[in-house]
């Protein structure tokens, strides 16, 4: 799904001025969002087999994930510096 979004997303977010470590941070908290929420949640079901529980039990354990990633997204989100302060440093 990365190697299909990315190329298609980067020109476009080139073209809104937005810093690419912040917008690679933003996709990458997104992705793990997508493997863990339905109906394509690929972690879930591999997760449901490991364990050999219900597919409605996984469900409901990844809600408090699913809502952590999002507190997360939105934070980045609101705050831009959260994502680059380290990579700031790195460069200098």
């Amino acid at each position: 799904l990365l190697l299909i979004c990315v190329p298609i997303f980067v020109p476009i977010a080139k073209v809104f001025g937005w810093n690419l470590i912040w917008f690679g941070v933003i996709i990458t908290v997104l992705d793990n969002m997508a493997s863990i929420t339905p109906p394509f949640g690929i972690s879930l079901f591999f997760m449901k087999e490991v364990a050999g529980v219900t597919l409605g039990a996984m469900y409901r354990s990844a809600v408090p994930f699913v809502i952590a990633l999002f507190v997360c997204l939105l934070l980045i989100v609101l705050f831009p510096p959260l994502a680059t302060y380290l990579p700031t440093l790195m460069n200098g």
